[in-house]
């Protein structure tokens, strides 16, 4: 080990100043990330496609930004396991960091900070996009320009101090977690992501947790999902009016065209066990996805297809994961499965017999009951219908005839019960949003 002037070692100095900007950022990247983005960047995977397949690969080449578009997507499959999103996304920005202050200490300018600050305004910037091939792009232009740099060497004309530097980097830092943490368009981004996923998984804690009443009432469309949520864990007719809701319109979305939209119905028509509808809508979101398909799209379909025993259309989208790098436990896991319940004779196809279905739920509900098929929330659904429409009175020959198959009458069927005797009580919610305009104020 060397030693200055004054006998002081200087390596660990100088391993200090190289190495103490860069490894604040990766850190810093990492943990906001994970605390504002996690269900954010693994959105990004179900979202989105990679496959070894020449189809893709010709689809990938003929965009704008092909190369780095396909190092994005290939990346952005790591993305389904915990930790990694976080720690490529901040990979990313630290190596692009280093080809900065590498570029600029070949051009005689010496600077940390500013690289610290070209570096944070690449992280802010794919953040708000969710592009992780934003900064793929930047990365490749970087090292471009470091290998054209190798043959400049020019004399240093500015060093900001170490200490000076590492300061300003840290508020730089500081400033843009701040600006991440508190960017709305982010945080709607991260709720939404949780939500969806949560919904697509049946973690109906977890929808309710961010879909709360007062968030439902700042973002009508979480409203479907929450009541679905209560429906799913029995608490519908208990808690439905503590909701912003204003006709039966909000218990579904029907009469939207939208991604979210169609995986909802998705989730939802899987829930009342309508596998055949729960397929349809998944290939209608999917048709929002850059490639008409997606990992998220081609897992639900093995899940559904596998639940009805199809083996042939388990084996195809298999097939198609299989072309990706990280499932292969997945389809060996439902390949497997369907191996044991496949039927020794194909299911004859009689959907020629069956009913089609509409854009009006109460009406689904009743087509579904005729088909034979329901779930454990269907008849709760089909009543707090009636009651979302205010109509008291069909609620009340209905609920007649099902009685019997309810232990306990839940709170807002007790509720309406009253109204239909003309006896509501001082505290009956329900009673209070047939009476308001626009639901619940």
């Amino acid at each position: 080990m060397t030693k200055g002037a004054d006998g002081s070692p200087k390596n660990w100095a100088k391993v200090l100043t190289w190495t103490l900007e860069p490894v604040l950022l990766f850190c810093t990247v990492f943990i906001v990330s994970h605390i504002w983005q996690k269900f954010a960047l693994s959105n990004q995977e179900s979202l989105g496609l990679f496959l070894w397949a020449p189809d893709y690969l010709n689809d990938m080449l003929s965009l704008d930004r092909p190369l780095s578009r396909l190092i994005g997507a290939y990346l952005v499959q790591f993305f389904r396991f915990q930790y990694l999103a976080e720690a490529i996304t901040a990979s990313i920005v630290c190596i692009i960091f280093l080809l900065i202050r590498w570029i600029t200490s070949r051009c005689g300018f010496t600077c940390g900070a500013f690289c610290t600050l070209a570096a944070a305004a690449v992280w802010t910037a794919m953040a708000k996009t969710t592009e992780t091939s934003l900064g793929i792009l930047i990365l490749l232009i970087a090292a471009a320009l470091s290998i054209a740099c190798i043959f400049i060497r020019l004399k240093e004309f500015f060093c900001l101090r170490f200490a000076l530097s590492a300061g300003i980097s840290i508020v730089l830092l500081i400033c843009s977690s701040l600006l991440i943490a508190r960017d709305k368009e982010i945080q709607s981004r991260e709720r939404w992501s949780l939500i969806e996923q949560a919904s697509v998984n049946h973690n109906w804690d977890a929808v309710l947790s961010v879909a709360t009443p007062s968030q439902c009432r700042q973002d009508r469309e979480m409203l479907p999902f929450a009541l679905l949520a209560l429906n799913e864990k029995g608490q519908l007719a208990e808690k439905m009016f503590l909701y912003p809701i204003q006709g039966p319109e909000d218990l579904d979305t029907e009469g939207s065209s939208s991604r979210r939209a169609f995986l909802f119905s998705s989730v939802l028509y899987e829930s009342l066990g309508c596998s055949n509808e729960a397929i349809h809508q998944t290939f209608q979101s999917a048709c929002f996805t850059a490639h008409g398909t997606s990992f998220g799209t081609l897992r639900q379909l093995v899940r559904f297809y596998a639940y009805r025993g199809d083996e042939a259309m388990v084996r195809k989208y298999c097939t198609i994961l299989q072309r990706s790098s990280l499932h292969k436990a997945f389809t060996e896991k439902y390949l497997a499965l369907i191996e044991e319940t496949k039927q020794e004779k194909a299911p004859e196809n009689d959907s020629w017999q069956r009913n089609i279905m509409n854009h009006d739920q109460l009406s689904d509900l009743i087509l579904l009951q005729q088909e034979g098929i329901s779930s454990g929330i269907t008849m709760d659904r089909y009543f707090c219908y009636l009651l979302a429409k205010k109509d008291i009175n069909s609620f009340k020959t209905q609920f007649e005839l099902a009685k019997e198959y309810y232990q306990t009458i839940p709170r807002h069927f007790r509720e309406a019960l009253e109204i239909s005797e003309g006896h509501p009580s001082p505290d009956n919610i329900y009673y209070m949003y047939c009476q308001a305009e626009k639901g619940i104020k």
